[in-house]
């Protein structure tokens, strides 16, 4: 497991997730987000699709279930 690209890709997953959320809030307060979302693409999304690519399959694995706890109780990663 290399530690390095799982580290930043957990970065990028706490990033993406925050960003989501924020960027739901914003688009419910009726403000319009196209430039915060292309932003996000850019900065996050993008880079955290590369950083998975190079990711091995137990790694991707780690991650998916990670993320399934995440999601079911609406946590946050600090």
């Amino acid at each position: 497991m290399s530690k390095q690209l799982m580290d930043e890709y957990i970065r990028l997953l706490k990033k993406y997730i925050d960003g989501m959320r924020w960027l739901e809030q914003r688009t419910k307060d009726g403000l319009d987000t196209s430039k915060d979302e292309e932003d996000f693409i850019g900065l996050v999304s993008d880079p955290m699709r590369k950083v998975w690519k190079s990711l091995t399959d137990n790694e991707q694995q780690h991650c998916l279930k990670l993320n399934t706890l995440i999601e079911a109780f609406n946590a946050r990663i600090v």
